[in-house]
């Protein structure tokens, strides 16, 4: 079973967050007037019920406007880790793009303790070393197609575009 990141499902859990957020202060104020009113009224009448309704109330619309806020903080955190993995991704494909056009082949290095960093779901992985990069290949972890960066490079390459890791 592979799993993919999905922008919409971070999105649809903010907006949820969101909506959370601005019901929270409506409950919490019918919370505390409706035990306000109830429990004032058993203990001083009609004037204990309008003081508990006052009380209660406004102790709810505290509460209400805490967690609301929190809700509402938690939906920002979500927004941000989206954006950062937006930015990342485009940062990785304008590097592939941009390596595409200057080199059709990365450089074969001879180093046969090369070191390779490579990055999946936009997160940079590693460093490991060639043998471990051709077993993962081996094994369908990852493809031609994943960015890699040699130690010591400054440009990304695909996979498939070093020799060295295809023999």
């Amino acid at each position: 079973m592979s799993t993919r990141y999905d922008p919409l499902i971070l999105q649809k859990f903010a907006d949820r967050l969101y909506s959370q957020a601005d019901s929270m202060i409506i409950i919490c104020v019918i919370l505390g007037v409706a035990i306000g009113v109830i429990g004032g009224f058993q203990i001083g009448g009609i004037v204990g019920a309008v003081v508990g309704l006052v009380i209660l109330g406004a102790l709810g619309f505290a509460i209400g406007l805490s967690i609301s806020f929190q809700l509402k903080l938690r939906a920002q955190s979500v927004l941000c880790q989206k954006q950062i993995e937006e930015n990342t991704r485009k940062s990785v494909e304008h590097s592939s793009s941009s390596t595409a056009t200057t080199s059709a082949v990365a450089p074969v290095l001879s180093a046969s303790k090369a070191r390779y960093y490579y990055s999946t779901d936009g997160e940079q992985q590693g460093p490991v070393e060639a043998s471990d990069l051709r077993m993962m290949r081996k094994d369908g972890i990852i493809t031609d197609d994943i960015l890699v960066l040699r130690e010591g490079e400054k440009q990304w390459h695909r996979y498939g575009d070093y020799l060295e890791l295809n023999r």
